[in-house]
Formats: structure tokens, sequence, C-alpha cells
């Protein structure tokens, strides 16, 4: 695990180490074969996010649930997104029903903060919702 992890930070402000940031993550398509013109994983992750620009409630939900997903590769594991494989993923729908640890994952007082800081990515405490769970891992 490389030894400078990045914060848990919103996906706007999120700079990861070229380590991290998934440019040679084990499962990107290289040349000829890859379909989508991004250097690594945040520009993926930002040119999905941007298919739902126009329904904000949609890309609300969706760029919550990429960041989470984003976040708790190269945070937790210290992964890049792009290397993830099924048993990361049963592993992180784990993680979804039990965040640990907290005082890196969830907010204190349990509000919400603006997104432009670096709490405004926490969580205000487990995900509720077991669907979160199953986008990730079915």
């Amino acid at each position: 695990m490389p030894s400078a992890l990045p914060s848990v930070s919103p996906v706007e402000t999120l700079v990861l180490p070229v380590t991290l940031d998934g440019r040679d993550g084990s499962n990107r398509a290289g040349g000829a074969h890859c379909q989508l013109a991004a250097r690594h994983d945040l520009d993926a992750v930002r040119a999905w996010l941007a298919n739902y620009a126009t329904r904000k409630t949609t890309f609300d939900s969706y760029r919550k649930e990429a960041e989470r997903l984003l976040l708790w590769s190269v945070v937790q594991l210290g992964k890049p997104l792009s290397s993830l494989t099924h048993e990361d993923l049963l592993a992180y729908r784990a993680f979804l029903a039990d965040p640990h640890p907290a005082s890196r994952w969830i907010s204190t007082g349990g509000g919400k903060y603006p997104r432009a800081t670096r709490a405004g990515a926490r969580s205000t405490g487990r995900c509720r919702s077991p669907a979160s769970g199953r986008r990730w891992s079915s």
C-alpha cells in the first residue's frame, strides 16, 4: 500500500497520486480497445457523470455513490478504481453497512457539510439503502 494515501475529499477537488489514479489500472482497456478518452479514473468518473448533468437529482445521487466508491478504493484499499475486483466489491458492500474507521468516513454531528470542504465527502452515517451496495456488486 502506498505511504501517502489521499484524504477523503469531494470528487471535484480530489487529487490522486499517479500510483492510484488508475492510468495503469488492471481493468483499463488500452489503445484501440479503449472506448473512452479518459486518461485516468477521475476523468472516467467525470465523463460518466456528465451523462446526467441535466438531471440534478440523478446527478447528485450518482456522484455521491461514485465518489464513495472511488474514495473507498483509493483511501481504504490503496488501489485504483479501475483495478477493483469482484471480491473488492463484496468488501465494499460490507463497508457500506458499517464504515470503518468511522472517524474517516462519517461526519460528526450528523449534519451535511458544503461539498467544497473535505468533510463534504463524508457520509452522515451508514448507508441506509441496501440498493447502494447492490449497485456495485451485482
